[in-house]
C-alpha cells in the first residue's frame, strides 16, 4: 500500500498539494468478485459488473508523488491523463464523475484502486481533478455514474487447469520481460510472460504443486522484493 503524502507541485499561480491519500498499486486488478483485498482492516471484493452503479460522495485526488508508478491494473499511473481509482469498480471501467458543487462533469477511466480514506469515494488523476475543481479545495462531493459494465474478460482456458502465483502485471510487455529476468537469474525456474485478456502482460510462476510449495515459491518471491502477489490460474504452460 502506497502511504499519503503531502507532495507540494509547481504552479504558475498558486501552490497546490497532493491531498488524495492512498493510491493502491497492488495485485487487486484480478478477477471480478473474487480477488479480494485487505486494506487498513477492511476488505473489498472488485464487482462483478459496474451495470447501473451510481455512487455519491466525497472524491479527492493524487498526484505527483505517484506518477509513474504501476496502477492496480498494471499500467503507469499519469497524473495527466483522465484516470481515477476506486475501490471495488471493474478495472478499466469509464465513469461520468460530476462536481456537485460547481457542476462541472467528465468522463475518466478506473484503473487503480482507493481512496481508502473513510467517506472518500473515488481518487482523481491531478488533471481530472483541474478540470472538475477539485485541486484548490483537496475534495469536493461529486456523483459517480458507471459508463459500461467494466472490466476485461480473461482468455479462455484451453486443457486442464493448473494454479501459478503472479509476481506482476504491467501494460507494456518490456517491463514484464524485465522482472521475468530477475526471477530466472534468482534460480526460479517455471516463470512465464502471458498477455491477458485485457491487453496487461503478467508474469506467472509455477505451476503450483501443493499449498507447501506454494508458500516456498511466495517466501523466496518475497526474499527478491516482490511481495505484493496473487494465485491465478490457467493451462500449463501459459502462452
Amino acid at each position: 500500500m502506497l502511504l499519503a503524502g503531502s507532495v507540494i507541485l509547481a504552479s504558475s499561480c498558486s501552490i497546490v498539494r497532493d491531498v488524495a491519500g492512498f493510491a493502491w498499486g497492488g495485485s487487486s486488478g484480478g478477477r471480478p468478485g473474487k480477488d479480494c483485498y485487505t486494506q487498513f482492516g477492511e476488505r473489498y471484493c472488485p464487482m462483478v459488473s459496474a451495470e447501473g452503479f451510481v455512487e455519491t460522495g466525497m472524491a479527492s485526488w493524487y498526484g505527483e508523488k505517484f506518477h509513474g508508478r504501476p496502477t492496480a491494473l498494471g499500467e503507469t499511473y499519469n497524473m495527466y491523463a483522465m484516470t481515477a481509482a476506486h475501490k471495488t469498480l471493474p478495472l478499466p471501467t469509464r465513469v461520468r464523475v460530476t462536481n456537485l458543487d460547481n457542476g462541472r462533469r467528465l468522463e475518466l477511466r478506473v484503473n487503480d484502486r482507493g481512496p481508502f480514506v473513510k467517506g472518500r469515494v473515488i481518487d482523481l488523476s491531478y488533471s481530472a481533478a483541474r478540470e472538475l475543481g477539485v485541486v484548490r479545495h483537496g475534495t469536493a462531493r461529486v456523483r459517480v455514474e458507471a459508463l459500461e459494465p467494466g472490466g476485461s474478460p480473461e482468455p479462455v482456458i484451453a486443457g486442464g487447469a493448473h494454479t501459478y502465483i503472479q509476481a506482476g502485471a504491467f501494460a507494456y510487455r518490456d517491463n514484464a520481460v524485465k522482472l521475468y529476468q530477475r526471477i530466472r537469474q534468482a534460480g526460479i525456474a517455471g516463470v512465464y510472460v502471458r498477455r491477458k485478456g485485457n491487453g496487461v502482460y503478467a508474469v506467472w510462476v509455477g505451476p503450483l504443486g501443493n499449498e507447501r510449495e506454494s508458500g516456498r515459491l511466495a517466501g523466496r518471491l518475497a526474499a527478491l522484493g516482490i511481495a505484493r502477489t496473487m494465485r491465478v490460474s490457467g493451462g500449463a504452460p501459459p502462452g
